[in-house]
């Protein structure tokens, strides 16, 4: 999907351990909406300017061609509004961030 996305072979293989070793820990990790895939594959680091654009180019691939799913849910009474990533493989959220 990275590679797909543009990324380099470097770029793409550093990305994935950092998200196989979420994924192994099965950590919930927090993050702003803006930050999801940076969370997962950067560590929640500031992407650079190359690595921003891989990651808008694979966020629309991560859900079709991998096992993550990306979920918002939003109500307004009570007002909450929650974003997730559930990966099916290990049926761990790798993500849950919840504002009130």
């Amino acid at each position: 999907v990275l590679r797909a996305a543009g990324a380099a072979p470097d770029m793409a293989a550093a990305m994935s351990a950092t998200l196989a070793a979420t994924r192994a820990s099965g950590a919930v990790a927090g993050a702003i909406r803006r930050r999801t895939l940076a969370t997962l594959l950067l560590d929640g680091r500031q992407p650079t300017e190359e690595e921003s654009r891989v990651l808008d180019a694979a966020a629309p691939l991560f859900g079709t061609s991998t096992s993550l799913f990306h979920g918002h849910v939003s109500s307004p009474r009570p007002a909450v509004s929650i974003e997730f990533v559930y990966d099916r493989a290990t049926g761990h959220f790798l993500l849950w961030d919840e504002d009130n």
